[in-house]
């Protein structure tokens, strides 16, 4: 609260850059749970592909990107290189979560 101001009920407190060992004030900032999970989900390990929301679909022989928003799938596509099916990813997520930091820095 001395950095921030008082939290409004239904609000906490983000940490932006998402470092544990930080004590700048200037990376807090006052979310919704929904946003505060947006910012945490860009540190989702990704799986084989290296990329966060592909994986391999062995049926059609291509990378499959996805984001999951709100419990709604949103199916991206097969491609040939997974690097191209993680830019998608990316991408969806930019235009669908409001605080997700670190993909907007990767832009």
């Amino acid at each position: 609260m001395i950095h921030v101001g008082e939290i409004p009920p239904g609000k906490e407190i983000d940490h932006r850059c998402r470092n544990r060992s930080c004590v700048n004030p200037e990376h807090l900032r006052i979310v919704t749970t929904k946003q505060n999970s947006e910012n945490r989900a860009t540190e989702s390990v990704a799986g084989k592909s290296g990329y966060r929301g592909v994986h391999w679909h062995a049926q059609s022989g291509k990378w499959r990107a996805g984001v999951m928003h709100h419990g709604v799938h949103h199916y991206l596509g097969g491609f040939d290189d997974p690097a191209e099916a993680g830019e998608a990813a990316r991408l969806k997520r930019l235009e669908l979560f409001t605080h997700n930091d670190i993909d907007r820095r990767a832009s």
